[in-house]
């Protein structure tokens, strides 16, 4: 069994069928909670369940967040 604790859902990302992709922020295995982009899997209408994912630190994010403002940034200017 995996030992997790979702200390806040951020959002939702996207929604299929048995799975969604969160944003939240995890404990995991009892470390300090971080930043987590993961899919979240249902079966047979039980609870969801974590599946692969992308555990961030704080440091990680913000570049992260950098990174996209400046992807998208140049998305709009036309520069690939």
């Amino acid at each position: 069994m995996t030992n997790y604790q979702i200390v806040q859902t951020v959002g939702v990302m996207s929604v299929g069928k048995s799975s969604e992709k969160r944003l939240t922020v995890t404990q995991w295995y009892g470390r300090p909670a971080s930043l987590d982009v993961r899919v979240w899997r249902r079966q047979d209408n039980a609870e969801l369940t974590p599946a692969r994912g992308l555990t961030l630190t704080d440091d990680e994010a913000h570049r992260l967040m950098e990174l996209l403002r400046q992807y998208f940034s140049d998305q709009k200017e036309g520069r690939h």
